[in-house]
């Protein structure tokens, strides 16, 4: 058995109480619980997925100085073996 959860039970509540006249809201407000919800769970969603792509450029961005990095070592080192090898 599935248990109701807090804003649906608000939500029930809202529409018992406008359906017996105990509260005049409109039914945009009744409903609120539930959009108010919807809205926030898409609003994370959408910030997560921002940061998740902006993460992913990040490492990408590492990985290509990190790759630029060795490069130049290993070509600062190739270039002193070759130096020292016209030295001796």
């Amino acid at each position: 058995m599935k248990k109701i959860g807090f804003l649906h039970l608000l939500t029930l509540a809202f529409i018992v109480l406008k359906l017996t006249g105990y509260i005049g809201w409109s039914w945009l407000w009744v409903l609120s619980p539930l959009w108010i919800y919807a809205v926030l769970v898409l609003s994370l969603n959408l910030m997560l997925a921002v940061w998740e792509v902006n993460e992913e450029r990040r490492n990408e961005e590492a990985w290509e100085e990190y790759k630029a990095k060795i490069g130049r070592e290993y070509k600062e080192k190739m270039e002193r073996k070759e130096a020292e090898k016209k030295n001796t």
